[in-house]
């Protein structure tokens, strides 16, 4: 794998590590006040001890129940997936579910988000279709979680005081995917997306002859977008998935004893997990290190602290439940790898594979 892809994930993971663990002091460094060591490591933001007595408090049997969870929102994410993929070729929905989870599982030991170019090699092998069109695929399902998740977050902002750069921050990005999908959606509706004289401008050499080729391939990813039925099934699964991620939450907010300790959340704990669930889905989203080490926790106990949390059991938190995430990504990927006769160092020929493509 390139070293530079590595060193930038290895750089964006350790940045919010060091984030979580210490408060930095840098306005006491420019009035020379304290060294330079001092104003980076001087102030610990956490107590371990605190940490390790908030996870052994916690109740068991509302986190197997989250740690489940996960089976079935992956067996909806590999059917949607198929009906998503439908117009270009019939992927099982076992087959949907076993290259989620080996990407998954390539998300958890290689850095950069690597298990969603490894999905897409995966299902252009499976389909034999072309990578530019299973791309798309991959492209138009995270298009749908977005839009799903700017959805949530416009219904929060009636129900929960979010702060102003938050609000910004979502604004933003609201604005470019709506116009994203707007694109996506006028290619995928018309016939001939590509005027006739841009044709002929890319004919005229070889780079533009490939370029020509790619969109036409590309655009063949989203022809699901026609299907008034497809997208009806696509919506009624997306709903559905999403109510299963905020009961996930509610159960690891109920297991830590989150819904009863804390007054934010006692007073609306269906809120609180939608909340969190929205900035979770953020933090995982982050490309970086392996199983997003770091950023998932930094920005985990940041979304906690809108609910008056604490540092150390809003740590405790999510170091259980970015465990969660990894043991079942690990565990269930390695499965798949092995139904599938693949071995571990595949994941680095995928991708290795697809670069080159």
């Amino acid at each position: 794998m390139n070293f530079k892809r590595i060193a930038l994930g290895l750089g964006i993971s350790l940045f919010f590590i060091y984030l979580t663990l210490w408060a930095p002091n840098i306005r006491d460094l420019l009035r020379g006040e304290c060294s330079l060591y001092y104003a980076l490591f001087g102030r610990a933001r956490l107590d371990f001890s605190h940490i390790w007595d908030t996870i052994m408090e916690m109740r068991l049997f509302p986190l197997i129940l989250a740690f489940l969870l996960n089976l079935i929102q992956l067996y909806v994410r590999g059917h949607r997936w198929s009906v998503l993929i439908q117009p270009n070729g019939k992927l099982k929905t076992s087959d949907g579910v076993s290259i989620h989870l080996i990407g998954y599982l390539a998300n958890a030991v290689l850095p950069l988000k690597a298990g969603e170019v490894i999905r897409v090699i995966l299902v252009a092998n499976r389909l034999q279709i072309s990578s530019s069109t299973a791309l798309a695929t991959v492209v138009l399902e995270r298009m749908v979680d977005l839009l799903s998740l700017l959805f949530i977050i416009g219904f929060i902002y009636f129900v929960f005081p979010i702060p102003q750069p938050f609000t910004k921050v979502a604004l933003i990005i609201g604005i470019v995917s709506i116009v994203a999908f707007a694109i996506l959606f006028y290619l995928a509706t018309f016939k001939k997306p590509i005027s006739e004289k841009t044709e002929k401008e890319l004919d005229k050499n070889i780079l533009g002859r490939k370029l020509k080729i790619f969109l036409a391939r590309f655009i063949d990813g989203f022809m699901v977008l026609r299907s008034t039925h497809h997208l009806g099934i696509i919506l009624f699964e997306t709903i559905i998935l999403y109510v299963l991620y905020m009961l996930q939450m509610y159960f690891l907010l109920y297991s830590f004893n989150f819904t009863t300790t804390y007054p934010l959340i006692m007073a609306s704990p269906i809120v609180a997990s939608i909340v969190l669930l929205v900035i979770d889905s953020i933090a995982i989203a982050i490309p970086s290190a392996p199983s997003a080490v770091g950023t998932f926790h930094a920005i985990s106990i940041l979304g906690l602290s809108l609910f008056d949390i604490p540092t150390d059991p809003a740590a405790g938190f999510a170091i259980v439940q970015h465990a969660l995430i990894v043991i079942f990504s690990i565990t269930f990927g390695l499965a798949a790898m092995w139904h599938s006769g693949m071995k571990i160092h595949d994941l680095s020929r995928l991708q290795k594979e697809q670069k080159n493509n």
